[in-house]
């Protein structure tokens, strides 16, 4: 399967945009992705 490679341009954008920590490193079986989100309070309530 072919690729253009947008995945990580996305998140890269996403995670500078908030700030948020992200990145890639080398591990022993390939490659590891990893990222690191605030925990924030959410209202998921709907109004009429």
């Amino acid at each position: 399967m072919g690729s253009y490679g947008l995945g990580l341009a996305i998140v890269r954008a996403i995670m500078e945009m908030h700030k948020e920590n992200f990145g890639v490193r080398n591990a022993e079986n390939g490659v590891e992705f990893w990222f690191e989100l605030e925990n924030v309070e959410m209202n998921l309530e709907l109004e009429d």
